[in-house]
């Protein structure tokens, strides 16, 4: 999920100014919650059974920090592709404007 951008234009003696700020949507958080959850209680039981069962089923524990590093990993690269979307809004809102645009 890209991130969202919530802000408002306010009245300054200049201008309008755009205020806001990029977030995350609050489906995008409950869902890495859950799966960080589901993560540390697939380990949970994979040891419990481990402990109680069989010892080979341990090799189950490690599913839940592989699905947590994906997981972490997914949010770092939408973070990076995000990067650029403060600069790209910039350049969007003065093209729209009609104003100069600088090309960094």
């Amino acid at each position: 999920m890209a991130p969202q951008f919530l802000g408002r234009f306010s009245a300054t003696a200049e201008g309008s100014v755009l205020e806001g700020e990029f977030g995350v949507r609050w489906f995008a958080r409950i869902f890495m919650v859950v799966w960080m959850l589901i993560c540390a209680l697939f380990s949970t039981v994979a040891l419990v059974l481990a402990w109680v069962e069989d010892p080979v089923l341990a090799f189950g524990a490690l599913v839940g920090p592989l699905l947590a590093v994906v997981g972490v990993y997914f949010v770092r690269t939408g973070a990076e592709l995000a990067a650029t979307d403060v600069t790209m809004m910039e350049r969007v809102i003065c093209r729209a404007l009609q104003l100069p645009v600088d090309d960094r």
